[in-house]
């Protein structure tokens, strides 16, 4: 079985009412801050549910999988590890040891957030890394957002992407005092001087 059959039965994919309130829910579930259900997605708990059925499915099952409920996460040094986020390609398999914290129906296809020590695509080693997450650690950082603006593909045009930021989580009252929930006009440079402000 494919995770994608899995996830049509728990999770099935709804569109969006608006790309706007889509993108609020992102972030909002994406941050140590505010963790939020929404739909198409299996978050920590529902992974912890249907872990077996997962360990079943093409993509998991030569991997050894722990559940992670934020995404970003400490190694045992106390530095932080934000998760990664990978599309699922055909032939895609997860090896090693895999921190998973969610996976997702979407428009594209199938959404995995996590950190991934290897993982192969039709028997081809395309990732190795070796992390040392500290499980029983609780929450120091927290992600922040920031959209930066990119050359299109046709001339003259511009695309928006969207890069997050770790902040220790002890500042997360006095950033949204300074620039509240959901602020798309923050910059990266913004975030650094808040954050030199706040040592």
């Amino acid at each position: 079985m494919k995770i994608k059959e899995l996830l049509d039965v728990i999770a099935p994919y709804k569109a969006p009412s608006n790309k706007e309130e889509n993108l609020i829910n992102i972030l909002n579930s994406s941050s140590n801050f505010d963790f939020n259900y929404r739909e198409n997605i299996m978050n920590h708990s529902l992974i912890r549910t249907n872990l077996s059925k997962i360990k079943e499915c093409e993509e998991f099952e030569d991997c050894e999988i722990f559940i992670v409920s934020r995404p970003l996460l400490e190694d045992k040094e106390g530095s932080p590890l934000q998760v990664l986020t990978l599309f699922l390609q055909e032939g895609l398999k997860f090896k090693d040891r895999c921190y998973l914290y969610s996976i997702q129906n979407s428009e594209q296809g199938v959404i995995v957030r996590g950190l991934f020590e290897s993982w192969e695509i039709n028997g081809e080693i395309k990732n190795n890394n070796t992390y040392d997450v500290d499980m029983d650690s609780e929450p120091k950082y927290g992600m922040v957002f920031y959209m930066t603006k990119e050359e299109g593909n046709e001339e003259g045009l511009l695309n928006m992407k969207m890069n997050s930021k770790a902040i220790p989580i002890d500042l997360q009252e006095a950033y949204y005092e300074k620039f509240g929930k959901n602020n798309f006009n923050v910059t990266e440079e913004m975030i650094n001087e808040f954050l030199k402000e706040n040592k």
